[in-house]
């Protein structure tokens, strides 16, 4: 009997960092027979290598094909950093996709005594369009759309007005 083999349409990255308070949601896209009935199963290995499999409870969400981790429902949010993988399988073939899940790193510091706290994000900024300018005279701007790819909610603050981050969409990662 030949079955068309599993095959990922849709996953996610291999890597997110994550806040406090945050909400991720993991989702893969797949297809395979038509004949065969895909079955996903979702497993967590934490930061000291207990592995688990993921059941629905407060803080994780399962939809078959989704996983959401919501990290406001946590009193410590390191519980849901770690490994993830999912299994993508029928009878006859599976997938494995592997997922890191991190702490976002937020540092606060003082540049000199007369500036204002600055709030530093480590994260990747994407830029959505080709239309990007860039004022390189005393203070430096830059205009476009951009996507951080880890985080849903993202806001920054400073006291002496260095930047200006506007129009922040939330998408779910798949």
């Amino acid at each position: 009997m030949f079955v068309d083999p599993i095959t990922i349409r849709k996953r996610p990255l291999s890597s997110y960092k994550i806040m406090p308070g945050e909400v991720l949601t993991l989702a893969v896209i797949a297809d395979s027979d038509p004949s065969l009935t895909l079955q996903y199963k979702w497993t967590f290995m934490d930061l000291q290598g207990n592995q688990k499999e993921i059941e629905n409870n407060e803080f994780w969400k399962i939809s078959n094909n989704s996983l959401t981790i919501d990290v406001s429902q946590v009193s410590d949010p390191w519980e849901v950093m770690g490994f993830y993988s999912v299994k993508i399988y029928h009878k006859y073939d599976q997938k494995i996709i592997n997922i890191t899940v991190e702490a976002a790193t937020i540092s606060t510091e003082d540049t000199d005594q007369e500036m204002s706290d600055t709030t530093t994000i480590e994260t990747d900024i994407i830029s959505t369009s080709s239309d990007i300018s860039s004022t390189e005279e005393s203070g430096a701007s830059t205009t476009g759309d951009f996507i951080f790819p880890q985080f849903a909610n993202l806001q920054l603050f400073s006291k002496s007005t260095k930047f200006s981050i506007t129009g922040f969409r939330h998408r779910e990662h798949s």
